[in-house]
Order: C-alpha cells, then sequence, then structure tokens
C-alpha cells in the first residue's frame, strides 16, 4: 500500500550517558526512551539533536520517557 504520509514512531532510545552529565544527574538510564522534551515530541535523533542545541545550559526541561515498558 502506498501511503500519501510517513508513519512515524516517537522516541528516541539513550544507548549511553556522560558520568555526570545532566541525563545523568537527571536519573535517566540507557534503555531509556525518550518521547518528549518540554513541549516537542521526538522522532528522530535530528529533533533531539536541534533540541539540544537551543537549549541552555542549566535550564530545566520536562522529560517525558519510557522505561521498562512504563511512561513517566
Amino acid at each position: 500500500m502506498n501511503l500519501p504520509f510517513q508513519v512515524r514512531r516517537q522516541g528516541q532510545e539513550i544507548r549511553s550517558l556522560q558520568p555526570g552529565g545532566a541525563a545523568d544527574r537527571a536519573g535517566l538510564r540507557p534503555g531509556d526512551v525518550l518521547l518528549r522534551l518540554g513541549e516537542n515530541d521526538l522522532y528522530s535523533r535530528d529533533d533531539l539533536r536541534d533540541l539540544l542545541h537551543v537549549s541552555r545550559p542549566g535550564e530545566e526541561v520536562e522529560v517525558r520517557f519510557v522505561r521498562s515498558g512504563k511512561q513517566t
């Protein structure tokens, strides 16, 4: 079937963390799947990169993610 739109799977899996970095200090772990940063859903590495690029060091951002099948 040729659909006129692309289905996009939401989320970006964390494969590794920088020890002592912001994600580590926030309690994220390898294997967590990031769904949303602030008001923005994540669908690709580019989405994540772009959002991190415009955020300021020390800025607090609400994060939605899945860990072990449970969304937080």
